[in-house]
């Protein structure tokens, strides 16, 4: 395999939504890390909570906040926030649809 993978950034959304979810079902299959770097703009801790709610899964993650720590073999979770917020999935609120913008602020 090739060692020039695309990088491929990936915003978390709305964290009440069903993006996180999604994302954990989707990238907990190995092989994508074969053909490309994903990185996922979001929050361990908010990760880890969709990574519980999703049930069995084989979902692995590197956890960084610079860009210099990507693991091209893994995907990565770009901690955007360090606050903790309660994720109350279905349920839309203001907080839970501002923090898709955080990736803007960490940059």
């Amino acid at each position: 395999m090739s060692t020039n993978k695309p990088a491929i950034g990936i915003s978390c959304g709305d964290i009440n939504g069903i993006g996180i979810e999604l994302i954990v079902k989707a990238f907990s299959d190995t092989r994508i890390t074969e053909i490309c770097t994903p990185i996922i703009f979001a929050n361990n801790k908010t990760i880890n909570f969709y990574r519980k709610f999703a049930g069995e899964t084989n979902f692995n993650f590197n956890n960084i906040k610079e860009f210099t720590r990507i693991n091209p073999r893994q995907v990565n979770i770009f901690n955007c926030w360090e606050e903790d917020v309660a994720v109350t999935p279905g349920i839309l609120n203001e907080t839970g649809g501002s923090m898709r913008y955080s990736p803007c602020k960490a940059l």
